[in-house]
């Protein structure tokens, strides 16, 4: 890895530029930019770039807006947002567990995605849905994942094995659009743990 400090040590930001060789042979360029006072870290910020003019371009926006008090408060006071977490994510994990590209394409997607930009300030991704829908979003999402288990078993030849995720598929998608349109299905979705009728 190579840092170059962009700016003097004396100013409060400092930018970095990191160069890192990918195993494909090609070189990822993060961009990291850190608030400092003292020797203490106010903020820090980072982004990874497949080139090193488009990573110090970042960094230099990032600095000038964060010489701004505002900005600074408000990145100190606000809860990230999901796309935040998953960039943290990828930068922390990805030279740890060398994933395949499918899943890097997948989190990556969840970035850009709309729901990256909802803010993870509650222990579940479902408190900006509207309280009549939490059950049956949860349940769109279990059939959502079951279709892509099932999927994965198809590409891979194990069609039979495939049985078992479609049903579930199916039942996970019926059951979430009765809970979704009707307060009684709902209701004994809920209340199906406790062995009511």
């Amino acid at each position: 890895m190579v840092s170059r400090p962009l700016v003097p040590s004396k100013k409060a930001t400092m930018p970095t530029i990191k160069a890192r060789k990918q195993a494909n042979g090609s070189t990822r360029y993060t961009a990291v930019v850190r608030l400092r006072r003292g020797t203490t870290v106010l903020h820090q910020v980072s982004r990874t770039f497949t080139h090193r003019t488009a990573a110090l371009s970042w960094a230099k926006h990032r600095e000038v807006a964060l010489e701004d008090p505002a900005e600074l408060t408000r990145k100190q006071l606000s809860t990230p947002t999901l796309a935040e977490l998953i960039r943290w994510y990828i930068e922390t994990f990805e030279t740890i567990s060398r994933w395949q590209r499918s899943k890097q394409t997948h989190l990556k997607f969840l970035e850009r995605h709309s729901l990256g930009k909802t803010v993870t300030n509650s222990s579940s991704l479902f408190h900006e849905i509207k309280g009549t829908a939490v059950t049956a979003a949860r349940l769109y999402m279990r059939a959502f994942g079951a279709y892509r288990a099932a999927a994965r078993l198809a590409v891979s030849g194990q069609l039979y094995e495939t049985a078992v995720l479609r049903r579930g598929l199916v039942e996970h998608a019926v059951y979430a659009w009765a809970c979704g349109h009707s307060q009684t299905h709902r209701d004994a979705w809920i209340a199906r743990a406790n062995g009511e009728p």
